[in-house]
């Protein structure tokens, strides 16, 4: 009877506890090291986020043609934090990727980012394919009225 007391009490201060209102470990977080405010990969739909957010774009990509999605830097709204690819999941020869393209959204505004599919050796050859997705960065105050 006493370690079932024993354990209710536990438990009711544990609630007690993560009700009080106290800034959770994710708010303690600077917003460099918070983690991607969301993952974007149709460009038909805008990405809409906070000033300071991160937000990863990711795409389809195929590493064994040689192929890759070449990005767009800094821009005057955002900055490039870092490129990584995916291998496939599968173990089939040829399986397709993905290359993930991660984001701060820097200043207020509007921005396209425009990614060219190619080989990087083959500067003089057009992209044989071509994704543009819309940006809005907006401000984070106004954000929460």
């Amino acid at each position: 009877m006493k370690i079932k007391l024993i354990f209710v009490l536990c438990f009711l201060i544990c609630m007690a506890c993560a009700c009080s209102g106290h800034k959770g470990a994710y708010e303690d977080l600077q917003a460099s090291d918070r983690p991607p405010a969301g993952e974007f990969a149709d460009p038909s739909r805008t990405i809409r986020v906070k000033q300071g957010d991160k937000f990863v774009i990711i795409l389809d990509s195929n590493a064994t043609t040689g192929y890759s999605w070449q990005a767009p830097g800094t821009t005057s709204c955002v900055s490039l934090n870092s490129h990584r690819y995916e291998a496939p999941r599968s173990a089939l020869a040829g399986a397709p990727g993905r290359e993930h393209f991660e984001f701060t959204a820097r200043s207020v505004g509007k921005e396209s980012l425009t990614f060219h599919y190619r080989r990087p050796w083959e500067k003089d050859n057009p992209p044989v394919k071509t994704i543009t997705f819309n940006v809005e960065v907006i401000n984070k105050e106004k954000a929460g009225k």
